[in-house]
């Protein structure tokens, strides 16, 4: 039995007549504006050229403001705004190329991450409003974006060493996780503290990886690894998501091991490997999940076995000859 095709009403063939119609012209006129960039583009200034980019950005504005003010087509008017916004960056990105800015505020300048913090700071409130007018799940990722990389920019700009700069992004995620945890209840910006969890998670895998192939001083390198090991025992109990814990086991212990074995605290270094399990046993009496308490007195043992393996290893292997009042 073939099924009946369903009718569409007046306004709706009304407003699919009119998305073509501006589909159609807005497609003939990115092919007017590609032949005529392609064969003048190489006689074009650079002034030109980045404010061709930024007309056409401006020209999708308007079409989106008159598709949804006036011709009432919500849906066209937001793909023309999507576009609009997506180009702005791309326009920050030619004025750095060209060096319209002078050569210092340039993507090869000194002043490339100033650069970027402009750039972010014009995107992102322009991308937090598209997205709370429009409820909009792609601009509220797009506004999160732009905060990290407005961060990053900040940092960059500062010129700090890299373990600093990986420090400032810890401390960026746990104000993310804090900004969730006070305000996931605040209906002004539920949409936003709906998807704040899982970029979060998203945005401190990708530090964790990027901190752990990337760092100069051993001593701040250990202690970021324990803060982010921190990040995610948080994340175990205000995201409840209890998977998290094995992280946390992995990045405290191997930033434990860092601290101990790569600082000044060398010499203690056995004193703390033993003490690593007891760590373990005071978070399973602080904690009232039954799944919890389990995993950590089961890590404990674990941990405390390694470790006692590996005192014994150094001790009567390793450093034999050495004496040791912390290892006796």
């Amino acid at each position: 039995m073939e099924k009946e095709k369903k009718k569409l009403t007046p306004e709706q063939v009304r407003e699919r007549n009119i998305s073509l119609s501006l589909t159609v012209g807005v497609i003939l006129l990115l092919i007017g504006g590609l032949v005529l960039a392609t064969s003048s583009w190489e006689k074009m200034n650079h002034l030109m050229k980045v404010l061709s980019i930024g007309g056409v950005s401006l020209l999708f504005f308007g079409i989106s403001y008159i598709a949804g003010t006036y011709l009432k087509i919500e849906k066209t008017a937001f793909a023309f705004l999507t576009l609009a916004s997506l180009l702005i960056p791309v326009t920050f990105v030619g004025i750095g190329y060209f060096q319209l800015f002078g050569e210092w505020l340039s993507l090869f300048g000194e002043g490339k991450y100033i650069l970027g913090v402009i750039a972010t700071l014009i995107c992102f409130p322009l991308y937090t409003w598209i997205a709370i007018q429009n409820k909009n799940r792609l601009f509220i990722w797009l506004s999160l974006f732009t905060l990290t990389v407005m961060t990053g920019f900040v940092l960059a700009a500062l010129y700090v060493p890299i373990d600093v700069f990986y420090f400032g992004m810890i401390i960026y995620n746990g104000l993310l996780l804090a900004g969730y945890h006070y305000y996931k209840s605040d209906q002004r910006v539920m949409n936003f503290t709906q998807e704040l969890p899982l970029f979060t998670q998203a945005n401190l895998i990708i530090s964790t990886l990027l901190m752990l192939v990337f760092f100069q001083n051993h001593l701040l390198y250990s202690v970021n690894i324990l803060l982010t090991a921190v990040m995610y025992i948080a994340i175990v109990f205000v995201y409840n998501r209890k998977e998290f814990h094995i992280v946390f086991s992995l990045l405290f212990v191997y930033g434990m091991y860092q601290l101990l074995e790569n600082t000044f605290l060398q010499p203690l270094n056995y004193l703390g490997f033993a003490l690593i399990g007891i760590i373990y046993i005071l978070l399973e009496d602080r904690i009232a999940d039954g799944f919890l308490k389990k995993v950590f007195r089961v890590t404990s043992g674990i941990v405390s076995g390694l470790a006692f393996l590996y005192i014994s290893f150094e001790g009567l292997v390793v450093r034999a000859d050495e004496k040791s009042i912390v290892y006796y």
